[in-house]
């Protein structure tokens, strides 16, 4: 196999970036500097030419499913193809300003404020549903950790209410030690811990043991 057709041309390109940013990074004001500027213009060339590739990708797929009439897909293709088409036709006219809508609001704001601000409200609430029965499933008493764990989640819970110190001066006091002494340490054992992960992943990435990232 030709080497262009090996793995080895993405590994040694993605390590050379790493290497200019690592540099830019310790040895600011060098050519490092220079050498990283032009990387970052050619990432953002590079994404935005994924974009409009994500873009035509997004516009065939919908249409192979809205022409073929895909059971249960078809018609949320067509109405992803119909806000798609209002997004792009809105947000070309950018410099047109509509007077209804206020002095300074152009289409796109307009529908980003008034329907995709509140769709997206809404998604996050359900959040809390999802929030309540994963609640439901880790407070169930099976075991003695499981008691612990539902014991200091009673004692956090009431230290985060107003109503919790009403009910009992000690609530604030051991909730704010759970948060202060057992978390707090759990917390730095979870972030040495993950640096030392993200280390070995460095050592791995420019070592060129690591190849998962890259796809090859």
């Amino acid at each position: 196999m030709a080497w262009y057709k090996s793995n080895k041309p993405p590994l040694v390109l993605a390590l050379v970036v790493a290497f200019i940013v690592l540099f830019s990074f310790y040895y600011p004001g060098t050519v490092a500097d220079t050498a990283y500027t032009t990387v970052v213009d050619w990432i953002t060339i590079m994404a935005t030419i994924m974009v409009w590739v994500g873009l035509i990708n997004v516009v065939r797929h919908w249409s192979r499913e809205s022409i073929r009439k895909t059971p249960g897909r078809w018609y949320i293709s067509i109405f992803g193809l119909f806000l798609l088409a209002i997004a792009l036709i809105s947000g070309f006219g950018e410099g047109s300003r509509s007077t209804a809508m206020g002095p300074q609001m152009t289409v796109i704001k307009w529908l980003y404020n008034n329907y995709y601000f509140w769709g997206e409200m809404g998604l996050a609430s359900l959040s809390g549903v999802w929030t309540a029965t994963a609640l439901y499933r880790a407070f169930r008493v099976k075991s003695l950790a499981a008691l612990v764990f539902l014991i200091g989640g009673i004692f956090v819970m009431m230290q985060n209410v107003p109503i919790g110190g009403v009910i009992w001066s000690g609530f604030p006091i051991i909730g704010d030690w759970i948060m202060s002494v057992p978390f707090a340490a759990i917390m730095r054992a979870f972030t040495i811990s993950l640096a030392i992960g993200v280390l070995a992943y460095t050592v791995r990435f420019y070592t060129g043991k690591e190849k998962g990232a890259m796809g090859v």
